[in-house]
């Protein structure tokens, strides 16, 4: 297959798998894509996973990616409370969780990390469109918890601190019975102890 009628067949389709490749072609030689990644044609994101590199990549499309080389994933935690300004600084790692293992794929259009957590965690998130980009996206209440719930080294008050959470942000933003709700799913005494820390934070604050 010529690398003009490849990207006839695929320029509108946001990610490019070799399974969809063979779908169309079952005798595709994959060696072709090693060939056009080396032109500069394609850039490859993870073994199986490409796209064209004249495709504008922003965040919302970023997001959307992160959905589909990991299976059974929602993007949260640190990316997540960027977005939703629950932390200062600007986050360049699309970060997920998944039911699949704790991974990290780095490659030319970003670096995409995924934490573990239980089947039965998965759940407050949401399909979000922008764009006309659908992606599925931690709500606010489940990106902090999972956040809470993942990070090892949240011991006390001052590790705590050390986050630099923007409190008001997330007293503002946070429904607290949904929260409160989701909190009790998790049936963790270590992310109750963190979550006591945290309101421990926010009292004083008002609406």
């Amino acid at each position: 297959m010529k690398f003009f009628d490849f990207y006839q067949q695929f320029k509108n389709d946001p990610l490019i798998s070799l399974s969809e490749i063979y779908k169309v072609n079952e005798k595709f030689d994959r060696k072709q894509l090693n060939r056009w990644s080396k032109k500069g044609h394609i850039k490859k994101i993870r073994n199986g996973f490409y796209v064209f590199s004249d495709k504008k990549l922003n965040e919302e499309y970023l997001c959307l990616i992160s959905n589909k080389i990991y299976k059974h994933s929602y993007v949260s935690m640190e990316f997540a409370l960027s977005y939703y300004s629950f932390i200062p600084e600007g986050v360049y790692t699309i970060t997920s969780v998944t039911t699949e293992k704790t991974n990290l794929f780095e490659s030319e259009i970003a670096t995409f990390q995924y934490y573990n957590i239980k089947k039965d965690l998965m759940y407050g998130y949401e399909l979000l469109c922008l764009n006309e980009i659908n992606y599925i996206f931690a709500c606010p209440e489940k990106a902090l918890l999972d956040f809470l719930y993942l990070k090892k080294n949240i011991r006390d008050k001052y590790d705590m601190t050390e986050l630099r959470l923007n409190m008001d942000e997330i007293y503002h933003k946070i429904n607290w019975n949904k929260f409160n709700k989701y909190l009790k799913a998790f049936n963790s005494k270590t992310l109750n102890k963190r979550v006591k820390i945290l309101k421990e934070n926010l009292i004083g604050l008002t609406s």
